[in-house]
Formats: C-alpha cells, sequence, structure tokens
C-alpha cells in the first residue's frame, strides 16, 4: 500500500513568512519559498509550508532561473544558514501560538 502524502499547510504560517525580511537583501515584501533540500516531496509535491524561507520577488525568481546549488554559491547561502532561517520563524510561529 502506498502511503498519502500528508502536507502540513497553513496560510498564516505563509503570511508570517512573507512578513520576514529577503534572506538575501533584506527587503520587504517577500515570498515564501518552498525549499526542497532534503524534503520527501517529489515532482509536482511542494514540501510542508515549515520549509519556507523568505525571499524577495527578484531572488526568488532568480533562484528557480539557476538552481538552489547555483543561487547559494552565488549568494554565499550554506545550509546552515538556510535551516537557521527556517528554525527562527519556526520558534516565532510557536510563540505566538
Amino acid at each position: 500500500m502506498i502511503q498519502k502524502y500528508n502536507r502540513w499547510e497553513s496560510a498564516k504560517y505563509r503570511k508570517l513568512v512573507s512578513e520576514q525580511p529577503c534572506i538575501i537583501c533584506g527587503g520587504t515584501p517577500s515570498a515564501p519559498h518552498h525549499d526542497r533540500k532534503g524534503q520527501n516531496a517529489g515532482m509536482g509535491m511542494k514540501p510542508h509550508d515549515t520549509t519556507c524561507i523568505p525571499i524577495c520577488a527578484t531572488h526568488h525568481q532568480e533562484l528557480h532561473a539557476i538552481g538552489r546549488m547555483s543561487f547559494c554559491e552565488k549568494y554565499e547561502i550554506t545550509d546552515d544558514d538556510i535551516k537557521n532561517e527556517k528554525f527562527r520563524i519556526m520558534l516565532m510561529w510557536i510563540h505566538s501560538h
């Protein structure tokens, strides 16, 4: 039996992410980008909303155009930087509920 993929999604959580400054330029507003690294989400399946990181529209478009690896290299972003940002936002979410 194939297990159904139960994705956690929350418009309120994505709104909280979008209120955060872009992780590259600090600009606002930002768009929640679903980071797929290390996620069990196949083609056409978005990861959980807890994987979202805030990126302005310009950088979001660039990330999709050049790919995650090239984007991270260009802006010297590490996996730890992304994990820390996700964790920071999750803590904000927890403390607000």
